[in-house]
């Protein structure tokens, strides 16, 4: 099965060409430009979104819990941000987005992603909060002046149901497109929200699911087969039917296989056994492991690295000793990165005792 075919800071540019002797395959390519969703169950085919010529940027995620949602809503906030399709702001109902709170507060990712922390309070609190966020955004909508083509932000919102008493949610879905501004809502079924709401939406990722209301309403609504709702029930956990654009006369309905989660360009982590998370430039600590120790002897260092998303500090000092540096130009290295001396004492201890 193909992954990750195309490097993720090239998706906004990449062109594929139609597989002319699979005609049924061509459907699923009608949009070659945009952000990667995932691969085609039936032909092993990379699947796109391009926002530019959806009938508006708004996506809906569906689907019991435990059959990927979080995971689904991850993928495609990292692919928005690496491709730098618009902002995206984060409205975290459950917690479950909290890796991103440290990540928005870097100068590095400030201007592409915002994280608002709400999962903290008590449920009346968290409605409000929301609420208010949102009344927020519609604010910053309405002040402009003029209408703008390119996306310009995104909101990633988990557990919509709890919004739809008020008349927030309504008004983006109804008015977001002119000004740029989309929603990526995730909700458990889709008759959590109305045929009001669910009219906006061009893009629609259905997952498992068993409710025979949910069912019976998709069925109904997207004309969706039998086999199609067969399908919808059987579904493996990570696995998705994509509708796009559902009620236009170009409307496809995809079975996509589970994506990999997309990765945070250019942000490694190095830790401490847990005791420390520092955040770098991957570009610069690659440059300066290459410049200070030379690219022959940490070519395997440089490969981790360059995969991963965490390493610890302990690893790299094991590494470096291993390949015969002195340890005074190391501790030099590793203050350079901004490690305090407790720290890197700490890792030089357990890295001499392996």
């Amino acid at each position: 099965m193909i992954r990750n075919v195309v490097p993720i800071e090239k998706l906004s540019g990449v062109k594929l060409i139609p597989p002319y002797g699979m005609p049924d395959a061509r459907a699923e390519l009608l949009e070659i430009d945009g952000i990667l969703l995932g691969i085609s169950n039936k032909w092993s085919v990379p699947v796109f979104l391009d926002l530019g010529h959806a009938i508006n940027p708004h996506m809906l995620i569906v689907g019991i819990t435990g059959s990927g949602k979080t995971n689904l809503m991850l993928h495609i906030i990292m692919r928005l941000v690496a491709a730098d399709e618009a902002k995206v702001v984060i409205f975290d109902m459950t917690g479950e987005y909290e890796r991103f709170r440290d990540v928005s507060a870097s100068l590095e990712m400030k201007a592409s992603l915002e994280y608002l922390p709400f999962h903290n309070l008590d449920e009346k609190r968290k409605v409000e909060s929301a609420r208010k966020g949102l009344g927020k955004i519609i604010s910053e909508m309405r002040r402009q002046s003029s209408v703008k083509k390119r996306l310009r932000k995104f909101i990633a919102l988990d557990e919509a149901w709890k919004l739809v008493s008020g008349p927030e949610l309504k008004v983006i879905l109804r008015e977001g497109r002119k000004y740029g501004v989309g929603v990526i809502i995730s909700s458990q079924l889709i008759t959590d929200l109305e045929r009001e709401y669910i009219g906006n939406i061009s893009t629609l990722f259905i997952l498992r699911t068993h409710s025979m209301e949910s069912l019976q309403r998709m069925a109904a609504d997207y004309s969706l087969s039998e086999y199609d709702i067969s399908a919808i029930k059987e579904l493996a956990v990570g696995e998705s039917m994509l509708i796009k654009n559902p009620r236009s006369t170009q409307r496809t309905v995809t079975r996509l296989s589970r994506p990999d989660i997309a990765k945070l360009p250019n942000a490694i982590y190095i830790t401490n056994g847990g005791k420390m998370n520092v955040r770098l430039n991957r570009r610069k600590l690659l440059d300066a492991i290459e410049s200070r120790f030379g690219k022959e002897k940490t070519s395997g260092l440089i490969s981790e690295i360059t995969s991963s998303d965490t390493i610890e500090l302990a690893h790299i000092l094991t590494v470096l000793l291993s390949s015969g540096f002195d340890r005074f130009s190391i501790l030099e290295f590793i203050r350079e990165l901004g490690i305090g001396n407790a720290d890197a004492a700490d890792a030089f201890s357990y890295a001499i005792c392996r």
